[in-house]
């Protein structure tokens, strides 16, 4: 597989740290290194409005200007349900020409072209009326046997590695060994990724990065959406998983979330507006279910709202392209907003195991996962 520039260096350095992650990871009297869980359940649903505003800086000299925006559309996953009204682009100043076209992935974008484009802001806005958003918390994970039986071949792709999520790097590979050993179930393999995942990876501010690789999030055990959400696909792929980065963005609002079944202690998880990058597993006869490795295993809150799946080999549509026949070295700077309208929340969360966050705060919050005895397998869903 390829890797960044100075490979060998780099790859050195990489295995040198997983390895060392490994051997310190669950050895006998040493602190547990997963972050405390509570599992949930009920629902969460949410009605919105939201506007996602783009201005792109552009510099003189452009021959050609295209921008290609994802577009929210409704979908079902396992568990998690959106549904989008009217969803409308529009641009100043206007395009040259613009289509609607689907990439591999079953991707939506809005295409705006631009011909000579004029030095300046080109101001594009997305408006999504009439959103619903519902998860459904008392669906409940299912015992599907790990390892995993063969993969479909459609699914297969989803356990390779790429440029941005390492699975075939040797430290990874031993990494998410002795993170899943002792597990009998996906769930359970799931959930020792989830936990160390949130206790061991630290959330950078600043100006988001979208191409960080797994390998370099988890030697300095910091990153954003992104950085966490490669990490996570590397790890589970690296056990055998099936797993793929999705990106949207979130809508501003807050959910208290019972830490005790006595109700004594809840905890307020705070959403904030802005673009966002989470994970969906898939699971043999179910179909693909959403994780934010940030928080939660086996779903995401209602204040996401899914745009694209990223493909499996890391394929992703550039919000931007253009030429210049005077400076190829130009640059065209795009700045990303997102601004919620109306949004109406209707949560009713109940607390199945007691717990409560690490000294840092930390905790992760989860589906009941199947025992074998008490849920039977639902229609499969796709995404």
């Amino acid at each position: 597989m390829s890797y960044p520039t100075n490979n060998l260096a780099r790859r050195a350095v990489t295995l040198a740290v997983c390895l060392f992650l490994a051997a310190a990871c669950l050895q006998p009297g040493r602190a547990d290194p997963f972050a405390p869980r509570v599992t949930i359940d009920g629902s969460l649903k949410t009605s919105a409005s939201f506007t996602k505003t783009f201005v792109c800086h552009v510099p003189s000299g452009l021959h050609t200007l295209v921008i290609s925006l994802p577009v929210a559309r409704s979908c079902k996953l396992g568990g998690w349900y959106q549904s989008i009204g009217d969803f409308v682009t529009t641009a100043s100043p206007p395009p040259s020409r613009r289509s609607t076209q689907t990439d591999a992935a079953g991707n939506v974008f809005h295409v705006l072209e631009y011909d000579s484009p004029l030095e300046g802001d080109v101001l594009v806005t997305q408006a999504a009326m009439n959103v619903a958003i519902e998860t459904d918390l008392d669906r409940i994970l299912p015992s599907t046997p790990f390892p995993l039986a063969p993969l479909p071949a459609s699914i297969q792709p989803f356990v390779r590695p790429s440029n941005l999520s390492q699975a075939g790097d040797a430290g990874i590979v031993q990494y998410a060994s002795v993170l899943t050993r002792d597990c009998s179930t996906e769930a359970q393999a799931t959930e020792n990724i989830a936990r160390w995942t949130v206790a061991n990876l630290t959330y950078t501010e600043g100006r988001t990065v979208r191409k960080v690789d797994a390998i370099t999030t988890l030697i300095k055990r910091a990153g954003q959406c992104r950085g966490y959400s490669n990490a996570f696909v590397a790890l589970a792929r690296a056990a055998g998983i099936p797993a793929r980065v999705v990106t949207g963005c979130t809508l501003a609002g807050e959910v208290a979330v019972p830490l005790r079944r006595d109700g004594r202690a809840k905890m307020t998880v705070s959403v904030p507006n802005g673009a966002h990058a989470w994970v969906e597993l898939w699971y043999p006869g179910y179909g693909w279910i959403p994780y934010d490795p940030q928080t939660t295993m086996g779903f995401v809150d209602s204040h996401h709202v899914r745009f694209c799946v990223v493909g499996p080999s890391d394929e992703e549509r550039p919000l931007v392209e253009w030429s210049s026949a005077i400076d190829r070295n130009c640059n065209v700077r795009c700045d990303e907003s997102v601004a919620g309208g109306s949004l109406t929340d209707r949560f009713d969360v109940h607390c199945v195991t007691d717990g409560e966050p690490d000294g840092r705060g930390r905790i992760l919050l989860e589906r009941i996962q199947d025992d074998g005895r008490q849920a039977k397998a639902p229609e499969a869903e796709h995404g």
